[in-house]
């Protein structure tokens, strides 16, 4: 008789099948409020090990002034390490992200243009897959911290977010 097929193995193979792959996000701060959309690029080593890079665009709500200014710029390196279950469409993930923030607007003491490290994780998030290669990724605890100055007083803007996004493809 023909082996049989378990559920876990289409997954492998469509990942072998379509290792590139294209995230796109969008992500809300309510402590330190921001919003923040971003576009990526992946590539799957493995079922269980992604890598890829990131841009994104980080505007800040002013308590002050009562209106959302330009924020910050991030651009990262990212790393997702899978744990996919055999038997369901939902796959438990953890990522990481690594790179550079740069400030979009004079803030008093952080001139515009000021370039400093961004450092991003989410220890728990989720993905469920819609379609063939098609993902909605919940991270529903991702911490983002855009550091655009180091050097003087430092600034940073840590953010509490839940993101919400798709991936295609990986």
């Amino acid at each position: 008789p023909a082996p049989r097929e378990t559920p876990g193995a289409p997954e492998e193979k469509r990942g072998k099948m379509f290792p590139r792959g294209v995230p796109a996000a969008a992500a809300a701060s309510i402590a330190n409020p921001g919003g923040a959309a971003s576009l990526g690029l992946r590539y799957r080593l493995s079922k269980r090990f992604l890598v890829g890079v990131d841009g994104e665009y980080n505007p800040f709500y002013s308590d002050t002034h009562q209106e959302v200014k330009p924020g910050v710029t991030n651009v990262y390196a990212t790393a997702i390490l899978r744990f996919p279950m055999s038997f369901e469409n939902v796959n438990l993930r953890s990522t990481l992200n690594l790179g550079i923030s740069r400030m979009n607007f004079d803030l008093y003491g952080v001139p515009e243009g000021s370039i400093g490290p961004f450092i991003g994780f989410n220890l728990l998030g989720l993905d469920f897959e819609l379609s063939k290669q098609i993902y909605l990724v919940v991270n529903p605890a991702y911490v983002a911290i855009p550091i655009p100055q180091t050097t003087g007083v430092p600034y940073s803007y840590p953010q509490y977010r839940i993101q919400l996004g798709f991936q295609f493809g990986a």
